[in-house]
Formats: C-alpha cells, sequence, structure tokens
C-alpha cells in the first residue's frame, strides 16, 4: 500500500513561522539558499513519522521563540492518504515564556495519544549527507539509527526499549549499592533476569532486522557502485569471545538468547559491581558495516560511504514496505550537492517508483532538465514557501 502526504501545515516552527502546503504525488523539490528553511521543514515531515526531531535532543530548540510574543504554540500537522484511508498526525508544544516551561501533545486523527501510538501511523524514510555518520561514527549513532527504523515499523519495539530501560536503571542503582557495601550480590539475581529477559527481546528483533537489511542492501550497493560488496552484522557482547557471534547469534532462538544473556552476566557480575554500571546488553550492541569484508568505518572513503549510505536507506524503504504493508514517503535533504551529474541522475532514477519523494537543493540547477520536467518545485526563502514552474 503506498502512502503519500497530502497535506502539511507547520506554525512556530524554526524559521518557519507559518507554512502550509498542498503536497501531490510524485516527486517534490524544494530549493534555496541555507539557513531559510528547506532542511526544517523536512525535519518537521520527519517528525510526523518519529514523534520527535532526528536532529535535536530539547523540543526547547525547535520553537520559533518569536511566536512566544504571540501564543507560544508550535505544531507540525501532516495528513497523508493511502487508497481510501486518510491519517492526519498532529505535533503541539505550548511554551511559556514566563517560566520556560513546555508541553508537548501528539494527536492521531484528533485523537490524543502517547508517543508509541503515535509513530508509524506515516512512514517515511530520511536521508540528509550526515548519514554517513552511521558508517564513520560511534556504536551509539548506529543504535540510534536502527532503533528509528524498527521503531517506526514495529509497534511493539518503542515499549520494549522503554522496559529495558527502566530495568536498566534499576539494576545500576544496585549495582552501585553492591559496590558500597550497602546492598546484598544475591540481590543481582532478580535484575539479571529481568535484563536477561527483557534484553534477549531486543536483541531477537534487531538482529533479525539487520539481517533483512543486510540482504536487501547488496543488490543496491552493487548497482550503485559498480559491483562492490558490503554486509551488515550484528554484534552483541551477551556471547562469550571464544565463540564467532555472528553465526551464533544468527543460529539462537530467543529462548536461547535469554539462556546465554543471563550465563553472561552472572559470568561477569564482579565486573559490573566494580565499574557500577551494566556493561552487557543491547544499550553496549553495535552493527558491523563491511566493505569488501573489511570494517567500512576504517576503510571506507568519504564517497564509498556515501554509496554504502544509500544503498541503506533503499534497503531501509524496503524493510519498511515489508514490514508494515506500506511503501513509505522518501525524504532526501541536500543530497545532490556533492554528487557529479550522471550520479545525480543515478540516485534520482532510483528513487523515482516511489509514490511520494520530497527533496530539498540549494540551486535548482542541480536538478536534471527531464527531473524538473516531471517535477512540483518549490522556493523556499525566510520560511516562506513559493510554487515555482521551470
Amino acid at each position: 500500500m503506498e502512502i503519500y502526504l497530502s497535506k502539511l501545515q507547520i506554525s512556530g516552527f524554526r524559521n518557519h513561522k507559518s507554512t502550509e502546503l498542498n503536497l501531490p504525488e510524485g516527486l517534490n523539490v524544494f530549493y534555496g539558499n541555507n539557513g531559510h528553511g528547506k532542511s526544517s521543514l523536512l525535519e518537521a515531515i520527519y517528525m510526523l513519522s518519529i514523534a520527535k526531531s532526528h536532529k535535536s535532543s530539547s523540543d526547547k530548540e525547535l520553537i520559533n521563540w518569536n511566536t512566544l510574543e504571540e501564543n507560544g504554540h508550535m505544531q507540525i500537522l501532516g495528513i497523508s492518504r493511502s487508497e481510501d484511508i486518510t491519517t492526519q498526525a498532529q505535533i503541539d508544544i505550548d511554551a511559556s515564556n514566563k517560566d520556560l516551561s513546555f508541553r508537548k501533545s501528539l494527536r492521531i486523527n484528533g485523537i490524543k495519544c502517547n508517543s508509541f501510538d503515535f509513530v508509524g501511523n506515516i512512514n517515511s524514510i530520511f536521508f540528509e549527507a550526515e548519514d554517513i555518520e552511521i558508517i564513520y561514527g560511534g556504536p551509539g549513532k548506529r543504535r540510534r539509527y536502527l532503533d528509528i527504523l524498527i521503531g517506526q515499523s514495529i509497534p511493539s519495539y518503542l515499549k520494549d526499549i522503554q522496559r529495558y530501560k527502566r530495568v536498566i536503571t534499576q539494576k545500576n542503582k544496585l549495582l552501585r549499592r553492591i559496590r558500597e557495601k550497602k546492598a546484598e550480590k544475591k540481590e543481582l539475581i532478580f535484575w539479571n533476569e529481568r535484563l536477561a529477559y527483557e534484553g534477549s527481546k531486543i536483541i531477537d528483533i534487531r538482529r533479525k532486522s539487520i539481517s533483512s537489511l543486510s540482504a536487501n542492501s547488496i543488490d543496491h550497493h552493487i548497482d550503485l557502485s559498480g559491483g562492490e560488496e558490503i554486509e551488515l552484522q550484528y554484534k552483541t557482547k551477551i556471547l562469550s569471545s571464544n565463540e564467532n557471534t555472528q553465526i551464533e547469534i544468527n543460529s539462537l532462538s530467543n529462548h536461547e538468547i535469554e539462556s546465554k544473556f543471563l550465563e553472561t552476566l552472572i559470568k561477569y557480575s564482579d565486573n559490573e559491581i566494580r565499574q557500577g554500571v551494566s556493561i552487557y546488553g543491547p544499550h553496549r550492541d553495535d552493527i558491523d558495516i563491511l566493505f569488501n569484508n573489511r570494517i567500512a568505518g576504517k576503510h571506507a572513503s568519504r564517497g564509498q560511504a556515501r554509496t554504502i549510505a544509500f544503498a541503506l536507506k533503499l534497503s531501509e524503504a524496503i524493510f519498511v514496505e515489508n514490514t508494515t504493508g506500506r511503501v513509505p514517503v522518501i525524504i532526501l535533504d541536500d543530497i545532490l550537492s556533492e554528487l557529479d551529474p550522471n550520479r545525480r541522475m543515478l540516485i534520482l532514477n532510483m528513487f523515482k517508483n516511489y509514490q511520494q519523494v520530497i527533496l530539498t537543493v540549494t540551486e535548482s540547477g542541480l536538478l536534471p532538465d527531464k527531473i524538473k520536467k516531471v517535477s512540483n518545485i518549490y522556493n523556499i526563502c525566510s520560511g516562506s514557501v513559493e510554487i515555482k514552474s521551470f
């Protein structure tokens, strides 16, 4: 089932004081100088999928503070359509200039809901130049990347993450109390069992998702690179160091993962007590991205890393479709600037069959003429959007 975003309203968000757009299917292109609101427009659209900003950890940074002189209200509202189904997603943040307090609310079809019920109603895949940090960055970036993708595809996953974090918090408090001789080591039994139970569910979903992403990425990367190979592997520390982690984790059932996890927690409990934190579990796991059988983060050039990121994004779209039954909206933020004309055309052609693609460029000249003819083109200047024709 294909979906597209038919309407977008933004008010009080970053440098968008008030923006309202009716978006058609197909390729929608927004161009304009940097700092005028292109990226923030796409950020707002992506928030309709994941309920938060992927760029900022604080809602305070999203608000156009000039609005505090008026009503102190930020809103993002989007309407998606697919066949005969219409979905309205809405994010509101009320801010007080007096005490700088914030109140955030989420609604689907006008009904207030929590983030678990909000995420994934409007599916989208977001790609920006900074996504090469998935390859070059640390394990935390790759875990966050995977959690966002799975979170909007498998609703139960976000609840699994929340429960796991609660257990980690309680266990860490206990570890510090044991280290300070204020609690007994035997008290760890309960929390280790809880951690193994909750954590094994996360590992199971992640390793299956990585297996799917890896399989879908291979052909895309071969097409983009001219034959070079990539592979994704889920790496976990819950297995003993003398085991072949990749083969082992993919061959285990969820129950076996739980048992292995618990064995590791028991075996290395003294380690964790000394450090006062939980050092084994999915919160410390990683994804190995292999490029021609070598770690891409250490051996891939910037151009090669960009190609790997493109392949990952294409495979993400397939993953979302296979998991949810819905073809996602594709969001591409200024990805053409560093590419030569042939490469631009190749990338645009790979996304052309999607129901809706929303793209930003710094100048309309970056678009091939044949793409302009079939695109809906808008100019953004100082947070204002104007339809253009070429």
